[in-house]
């Protein structure tokens, strides 16, 4: 995919024109007066730069296109170079300003320098806006610019970065070229090599302050300044087209240029990421077919959720739209009430103008109209589709119900609870299959459909044990999971506060967890910890008065086996009781123990990138989030490092912990030495809490892929462990 760059220029006096080549433009053209320029190499200086001389003469009208792939600009200078050739690269001051903030922190890491620079300038100088002046004016007159905080463009702001950062020997230069998407207009960033070349646009929120290499796509023209132009007149000297184009106006001896060259700039012609990016601003289906599916395709959260997302598009960053057959249905539902509310409304427009012509006008404008009501179409196609769905939900639900109940000698241990579910069935499954032909559900399926499906196509006839775990979001619906594959063995982990968005209050949870015991065999096995019991009782439920054999226990917390967390030791000691009920040998229970395998993303250490990371990153709880961070800070203790947490926030509170980011955010300025918070919509919430406790410790980045980045960049593994909370969906953005 490519974009079209396209310059007009006018001619007015003799001259050379010099036209730069950047390593990612290609298909370069040059026409003067409709046809092919004369070009020639060129090299000025010290240094040799990419590009073409044509000569030309007064009234010619010259054509410039070029070629862009649409991707972002990495550069490939010499870091070398790019401190031995000022002229090119921007020169710095031996004596003032420039030198002297090198002395003065002269004792910070280059990190820390470059943090503290970028702070320096975006705290003291002020932006004038596009086109104040020529690169070459600006390292001229530091002094006036710090001295007086002169209002600038980008020139002058990252002119002073590569300044202040070359007199600390840190190569530094400065990228010409244009940010796709945003401006047609010319911009000036920085670049500075540290171990790789990484980005700095101080005038861009979008781009992370201390430097990315992977900056949103971008045009590199041209590295650096290439000549000072002042007093420079005849037809013998080389003019660059970009430095005409970063000012309207460029005074040679006192005089207004003789180039009138900002005849047309930049001018998008072939811009199919442009085209790209309207179509699917447009035609939207996908992004919220996938909020839909979010929400669990429940219409009131779907609503809710349209609040927030209704006007925007190209949603999906994190995660994308599973496409099942339940989103084709739906997706051709929306298509064909669109196609259906068009063609009524030009028939009414027909009806009631009586004009053809005028109607088929205002039918033409109401089709962008339309498009964008796709939110409500999707709304209207999921409740028109929830007949057919339920039918078809009941029958794979009757057919798994139907090949369960022929299954005589299978057993079933059911696990609910509001967190640790998958842990344990993991481990049961591992404790007991040397022992009995088992299966256990895959992934995290805990739906009805979604059980009933794996039912229907994994459950082998000959399984002795299956061991599944639950979960519902409203009271009945776990009930109804029990109906289908009633329970031999039920385990409740832990009452928490996951989910209280959904369920409103810990009492209808604990409400929902009880669905599992009383719709389990009458002779079942119901197996909790005395602590879990108690909360249970705490909100009204009381498994004991139910005819059942109980299995209650008290957590010992001991550690069973030393690579785990304490929770996962804990998650593990109701696999242990599930196994000693199926009479598993002590022996194989002990050995299995020892090589107990923990499933990915739940409090597993592992080496990422050189750092030792604790990921922790599937689910968060306000519980889950502080035995995570508990369980850093004594691994790091360990190692003699620092914490650093990457969170993004914790979702889906009710009224009886909506206050948890805020109470974590505490808990991360006690424990946590460096954090970086994921831009979510959390952020600000957490952020007023790290102030109101002085923590400055903080740093804020877009995603997952860039706090990776950032850490790796900033801080090394020798000093640091990591704790990764989840990034969660898009919603939360």
């Amino acid at each position: 995919m490519k974009f079209t760059s396209k310059l007009n220029i006018s001619i007015v006096a003799d001259c050379k024109l010099f036209v730069p080549i950047s390593v990612d433009a290609t298909n370069l053209n040059v026409l003067v007066n409709n046809k092919k320029g004369v070009f020639e190499s060129f090299t000025y200086g010290k240094h040799s730069n990419n590009g073409i001389i044509i000569n030309v003469k007064k009234d010619d009208e010259v054509l410039i296109y070029f070629d862009t792939p649409l991707t972002p600009s990495i550069i490939k200078a010499d870091p070398k170079e790019c401190l031995n050739n000022g002229e090119r690269y921007c020169k710095w001051q031996e004596k003032g300003f420039v030198s002297e903030f090198a002395k003065e922190h002269s004792k910070l890491s280059n990190t820390e320098y470059i943090e503290e620079v970028s702070k320096y300038i975006k705290s003291n100088l002020g932006y004038k806006g596009f086109g104040t002046g020529t690169v070459a004016d600006r390292y001229e007159y530091t002094d006036e610019i710090v001295q007086e905080k002169l209002d600038v463009d980008c020139i002058g702001y990252h002119g002073l970065f590569v300044s202040l950062l070359r007199a600390r020997n840190i190569p530094a230069v400065l990228g010409v070229g244009f940010r796709l998407g945003r401006s047609d207009d010319p911009h000036v960033w920085a670049w500075f090599y540290d171990k790789e070349w990484n980005s700095v646009d101080l005038l861009d929120d979008l781009v992370p302050i201390y430097g990315s290499n992977e900056l949103f796509p971008r045009v590199l023209v041209s590295l650096g300044t290439t000549h000072n132009l002042k007093n420079v007149v005849g037809k013998d000297i080389v003019i660059s087209y970009i430095q005409y184009c970063l000012t309207d106006t460029l005074l040679l001896n006192g005089e207004k240029s003789a180039f009138a060259i900002y005849d047309s700039f930049i001018k998008k012609e072939i811009n199919f990421e442009l085209l790209r990016k309207i179509l699917k601003g447009l035609i939207s289906y996908d992004d919220f077919l996938y909020i839909l599916q979010q929400q669990d395709y429940l219409n009131i959260r779907y609503i809710n959720t349209l609040k927030r997302f209704f006007f925007r598009r190209d949603i999906q960053k994190r995660d994308t739209l599973k496409v099942t057959g339940r989103v084709l249905f739906i997706k051709t539902i929306a298509i064909f009430l669109q196609i259906f509310t068009l063609y009524l409304s030009y028939l009414l427009l027909i009806s009631t103008s009586g004009n053809f012509l005028l109607s088929a006008y205002w039918g033409l404008i109401l089709i962008p109209v339309v498009l964008f009501l796709i939110p409500f179409f999707i709304l209207c196609a999921n409740i028109l589709s929830l007949p057919l769905y339920t039918f078809f939900k009941n029958s794979i639900i009757k057919r798994a119900t139907k090949k369960i109940s022929q299954m005589k000698n299978l057993k079933v241990v059911m696990i609910s609870g509001s967190y640790g579910k998958t842990t344990i069935k993991n481990f049961i499954f591992q404790l007991i299959s040397s022992s009995f032909r088992t299966q256990m559900t895959a992934g995290n399926i805990n739906t009805h459909t979604g059980i009933a499906t794996w039912i229907l196509n994994s459950l082998d006839e000959n399984t002795k044990i299956l061991v599944c775990e639950v979960d519902g979001f409203h009271k009945g619906e776990i009930e109804g999971i029990c109906k289908m594959l009633p329970a031999d063995f039920v385990v409740i982990t832990y009452l928490g506060d996951q989910h209280l968005e959904r369920l409103n209050s810990k009492k209808i949870l604990a409400q929902t967890l009880l669905e599992t015991v009383t719709n389990s065999k009458k002779d079942a096995y119901i197996t909790t910890s005395n602590e879990t019991n108690s909360l249970l009782k705490e909100y009204g439920v009381d498994v004991s008065k139910y005819d059942r054999r109980l299995n209650i226990f008290k957590l010992s917390k001991k550690e069973l086996n030393p690579q785990l967390s304490q929770s996962n030791n804990m998650n593990l000691e109701y696999a242990v009781k599930v196994a000693n009920l199926l009479d598993i040998d002590n022996d194989l229970i002990e050995d299995a123990i020892k090589n107990i395998q923990q499933p990915d993303r739940r409090q597993k250490v592992q080496v990422l990138n050189g750092f030792t990371v604790i990921d922790d990153s599937y689910n968060i709880s306000f519980n889950t989030a502080v035995e995570g961070l508990s369980r850093v800070k004594q691994l790091a203790f360990s190692q003699k490092k620092k914490v650093l947490v990457i969170f993004a926030g914790i979702a889906e509170l009710g009224r009886e912990n909506f206050n948890a980011n805020k109470q974590y955010a505490q808990q991360l300025t006690e424990k946590a030495d460096i954090v970086i918070l994921l831009n979510s919509m959390f952020k600000d919430e957490v952020i007023s809490e790290f102030k109101a406790r002085e923590y400055t410790s903080f740093k804020v980045v877009s995603n997952m892929a860039d706090a990776i980045k950032l850490y790796q960049r900033l801080y090394r593994s020798e000093d640091y462990v990591i704790l990764m909370h989840p990034e969660l969906t898009d919603l939360y953005y």
